[in-house]
């Protein structure tokens, strides 16, 4: 098999959520797929039809159509999956990822888990390394103290409380995926 063609070379790291869906560890964002959002309602209104639907034949009827919707949407998630693989691979040589991806009910639209899966599988065909990053905390970005407060998924901005330096949590992360490599000595 003849590998592809890749424009750029260099390291990233990547962090996974549901606004951002991938913010790079150089500061670049990759945005959540607005037709997610918008398949979950179309999946949500379908269902509640067909949970005050009475007659057996409507209710047949309206289960293959989202049987059918859900195919559609997850055949075009991962074809937009796909995309965003090839596009990362072509200009990385090695991609530092958390070793989890986020999983709550609003992630599991997203399918990080599928994302991960075709990253490996693209990495494969550019000759990309792909390193997962064990969990570590999240520290300041600029006087490195640990930040110890919980994180909620809606803090985009913390505030750390031994500088007073705000910073980007997203982008933090992305940063120290990419440096945990280094740190932890994996390979």
């Amino acid at each position: 098999m003849q590998k592809s063609q890749r424009t750029s070379s260099g390291t990233i790291g990547l962090f996974f959520d549901i606004k951002s869906f991938i913010t790079f560890s150089n500061g670049q964002c990759i945005h959540a797929p607005k037709f997610v959002v918008k398949n979950a309602r179309v999946i949500r209104k379908l269902h509640k039809r067909l949970s005050v639907s009475k007659s057996p034949k409507s209710i047949e009827k309206l289960e293959r159509q989202i049987v059918h919707f859900m195919k559609h949407a997850k055949a075009k998630l991962a074809d937009w999956h796909y995309k965003v693989a090839h596009r990362i691979c072509r200009r990385f040589t090695v991609i530092h990822i958390p070793k989890t991806v986020p999983s709550s009910k609003f992630a599991l639209d997203y399918d990080f888990g599928g994302f991960v899966r075709k990253l490996h599988a693209v990495s494969k065909k550019y000759d990309v390394s792909i390193v997962e990053v064990p969990d570590f905390t999240l520290v300041c970005s600029h006087c490195q103290t640990e930040y110890l407060d919980k994180i909620r998924p809606q803090d985009r901005t913390l505030s750390c409380s031994h500088c007073h330096v705000t910073f980007s949590r997203d982008l933090t992360m992305a940063q120290q995926i990419e440096l945990a490599h280094n740190t932890l000595g994996t390979s």
